[in-house]
């Protein structure tokens, strides 16, 4: 039965990017995976949670983060496309001139980025839903008998704080993918300027 399900679920199965991401927080030197950057990834934004909830930081409606995020993901999609070019642009080159020093390093940096990318497409889907249930799960608190203001809608405390270690998590992941993808680009640039005899 499991069998069966897991065929049935197969094209839409993307479990193993949680898996191939983690795996790319590894330390250089050792090649295992880093507790420092788990701690980084993982306890920040547990730490924001904590923060929140002990300064009570409220969250109202989900629209805009929802508009946001939606953007994002389109950003990021396009950067996966532009991921796959750039890894055909390797193949072809490997195919052609052979598999040197160069193009291994090209295709371990392109690998780690395009999982990276890909894993943060998945957490603005999946965050993308999460929103969307806010419209679902907001309080709309009644106005005082004295006649003063009505206060704002604001979110149940376990849902805002979901939303925060999300929102947290993904933006140190997207800044990683920026460091990451500067580093791709000042090494084609370096390798710019050096000749392939020299490797």
């Amino acid at each position: 039965m499991f069998s069966r399900i897991a065929e049935f679920t197969e094209k839409i199965n993307v479990a193993p990017i949680f898996g191939r991401h983690f795996r790319t927080l590894y330390n250089n030197r050792t090649q295992k995976i880093s507790k420092p950057d788990l701690l980084l990834f993982i306890g920040v934004p547990l730490g924001a949670v904590i923060a929140t909830y002990l300064l009570k930081v409220r969250l109202g409606t989900t629209g805009s983060f929802l508009a946001a995020i939606a953007a994002l993901a389109a950003f990021l999609f396009a950067l996966l496309i532009l991921m796959l070019q750039m890894a055909a642009q390797v193949a072809t080159s490997s195919e052609t001139g052979g598999v040197s020093t160069r193009n291994r390093k090209r295709v371990k940096l392109l690998r780690e980025i395009s999982v990276n990318v890909a894993y943060c497409s998945l957490l603005c889907i999946i965050f993308t839903a999460w929103l969307a249930l806010g419209d679902f799960t907001i309080r709309n608190p009644q106005g005082n008998s004295s006649g003063g203001k009505t206060p704002a809608p604001q979110q149940p405390t376990w849902y805002a704080e979901v939303t925060y270690f999300f929102l947290v998590h993904l933006l140190l992941t997207l800044l990683m993918v920026v460091k990451r993808t500067l580093r791709l680009v000042d090494q084609e640039l370096d390798n710019a300027l050096v000749s392939p005899e020299r490797e």
